[in-house]
């Protein structure tokens, strides 16, 4: 039986939209049941506000940014994460085909955060993605930085790909602007991130 006194803290972006609440409540929520652990979410910019002392401190970003940096600031060798790119990638390779089915499109343009922190990282991470998957979609694989709160014009026969695990000031801008985009991580393909979850704490139990 799992040690249901292990506690995990799933750090995450700024809940702007009624929905990433809804998004990360979820994930929550499965996370204790299939865990029988106890499991708590928060914002990063509340990391220094709590009063709890978690074994695990998953990390819920996409790259290793500012945001994720803080966390490693702040729970050093407890934080696992950032999340995987080989997760991302099953996400987009799932439904991008069934939106190219639905749609005359001439390229994908991955959108991302700017990052003031390790943003030469960041810019690196995103296109290594946009390699990768250019070669298992083929055709034009853009990149496109967004730096908040600037609007995004979306062009004509063009899928947007957010870099946001659940909806964000980047996915409004993008819905705004009537942009045809993939769903987040949360929205589109919440099991791979939970399993990632599971995998992690699994790993955290075996530990000698």
């Amino acid at each position: 039986m799992r040690d249901v006194r292990s506690t995990i803290l799933l750090v995450h972006h700024k809940t702007v939209t009624e929905d990433a609440k809804r998004y990360f409540n979820e994930l929550v929520e499965l996370a204790k049941n299939l865990l029988e652990a106890e499991v708590y979410s928060v914002e990063v910019d509340r990391i220094y506000d709590l009063d709890i002392d978690p074994d695990i401190v998953v990390s819920l970003f996409m790259f290793r940014g500012g945001h994720h940096a803080s966390v490693e600031e702040r729970f050093r060798d407890k934080v696992v994460g950032p999340l995987p790119s080989s997760i991302t990638l099953l996400h987009m390779l799932w439904h991008l085909p069934r939106l190219r089915e639905k749609h005359d499109i001439k390229e994908v343009v991955l959108v991302y955060y700017s990052s003031k922190r390790l943003s030469r990282e960041r810019r690196n991470a995103v296109n290594q993605l946009a390699e990768i998957l250019t070669k298992h979609i083929g055709g034009v694989v853009g990149t496109l930085d967004y730096t908040p709160p600037s609007q995004i014009e979306c062009r004509d026969g063009t899928i947007y790909v957010p870099l946001s695990i659940a909806p964000s000031t980047l996915t409004k801008r993008l819905d705004s602007s009537s942009c045809l985009r993939t769903p987040t991580l949360l929205e589109g393909s919440m099991g791979l991130v939970l399993s990632w979850i599971i995998g992690v704490f699994d790993g955290f139990q075996r530990r000698p």
